[in-house]
């Protein structure tokens, strides 16, 4: 299901620099008159984990993409693959949690390449190794 709300062309363009790598996260919200989901913040290259999670507000939802580097095992090399994620934390109104899980859709078609989709109601949904673990499991 769909809400509507379209997805604004700097959402495209700052996730294509994403992509090229400018940057090593970025993170969209839906407005306030729920015309349309915009960029609120970009991460530089150099970000680290922590610091996205950091970003997300504690009691209103978000979504964002990082681009996640990992190696596989040792000496087998830096990996980089690219995670959607919905945060929709239990505390967030349920009116705000209702919209961002309707409008997810329309940006998660329209990011092409994302290698995996997570949706974090608290911090430990977030925990970096268990989202790496989600690229390295049987290898």
């Amino acid at each position: 299901m769909s809400s509507g709300i379209a997805v604004e062309d700097s959402c495209f363009e700052r996730y294509q620099e994403l992509k090229e790598r400018q940057y090593r996260y970025v993170i969209f919200k839906v407005r306030d008159d729920l015309k349309g989901i915009v960029v609120e913040k970009v991460g530089s290259r150099t970000a680290p984990w922590d610091e996205f999670v950091d970003a997300f507000p504690e009691k209103d939802c978000r979504y964002a993409v990082y681009d996640l580097e990992y190696e596989m095992a040792p000496g087998e090399g830096l990996r980089s693959r690219i995670c959607f994620v919905l945060w929709s934390p239990m505390v967030a109104p349920i009116r705000k949690r209702l919209i961002y899980a309707y409008s997810k859709e329309a940006i998660a078609k329209s990011l092409q390449g994302v290698a995996a989709n997570i949706e974090a109601a608290d911090l430990s949904d977030l925990d970096q190794a268990t989202v790496v673990g989600r690229f390295t499991r049987g290898k």
